[in-house]
């Protein structure tokens, strides 16, 4: 039901689009362009160097500009390596990132089919903010999630955990009404983000940080270092219940 509500509310506000269009038009040509972060793509991290038969996890974190750190410069800085860190307080991380700026849920799926990849003990998907600014359809998006998660346990997978899209209305970029249609957009993913990780045996991560101006880098868009330690740290701390046992 709330899925044909919010379906019929993208209709009501669907006109915005014809105001929205030029601003994304002009955003995306006029826009600083930052780098991707620095460093490795692999790291053994290993906190609690003193414990040599410290229980071992395979990380393999999968994602969009965030995850690749695009506005930090160092990738250990980045919510991805952040997040592996964390985790390596209670044990070592074999940590592996698979992620690139600008890619939509349908390339990153073709890149990790195309990619070798360790047999992760726990997979961390974030993406989304490129499936609403290139409208990817909500048919679309389920169904990559779908076959993401299946690919992710074919690959040996024993915990996927999904972050939610950001709450773009929030982005210091995004002039209104883009940032209300972006907002909608990330909201309708989520819903849907959720209910098919309930129907496969995945995790749905909720975004709980308050996107604060300082958080944000100079391009207004991205997380910087401290964006991303916040959400490194809700990331963390919701997937380690889930990995206690393992």
């Amino acid at each position: 039901m709330k899925i044909i509500l919010l379906h019929l509310l993208h209709i009501v506000i669907s006109p915005l689009y014809f105001i929205a269009l030029p601003q994304g038009l002009w955003l995306k040509k006029n826009t600083v362009r930052l780098p991707e972060a620095k460093g490795p793509r692999k790291m053994s991290i290993n906190a609690l160097q003193e414990a040599e038969e410290a229980a071992e996890i395979k990380l393999l974190y999968l994602g969009e500009s965030p995850a690749a750190g695009v506005g930090i410069e160092e990738i250990q800085h980045a919510v991805s390596a952040q997040v592996a860190h964390k985790l390596a307080d209670t044990q070592k991380v074999e940590w592996q990132l698979l992620a690139q700026n600008g890619i939509r849920i349908k390339e990153l799926l073709l890149k990790l089919q195309q990619s070798e990849t360790h047999q992760p003990d726990i997979s961390i998907i974030t993406m989304g903010v490129n499936d609403c600014t290139g409208l990817t359809s909500s048919k679309q998006w389920q169904q990559r999630i779908h076959e993401l998660i299946a690919e992710l346990k074919q690959r040996g997978s024993k915990h996927i955990f999904f972050t939610a899209v950001p709450p773009m209305q929030q982005f210091p970029l995004l002039p209104a009404p883009l940032n209300w249609l972006m907002g909608y957009r990330a909201h309708l993913l989520n819903h849907l983000l959720e209910r098919v990780c309930q129907q496969q045996d995945a995790q749905y991560l909720a975004f709980s940080a308050v996107l604060k101006p300082e958080m944000i880098c100079l391009d207004g868009y991205h997380p910087n270092e401290k964006g991303a330690e916040l959400w490194a740290t809700s990331i963390s701390q919701q997937i380690t219940p889930f990995i206690k046992t393992h």
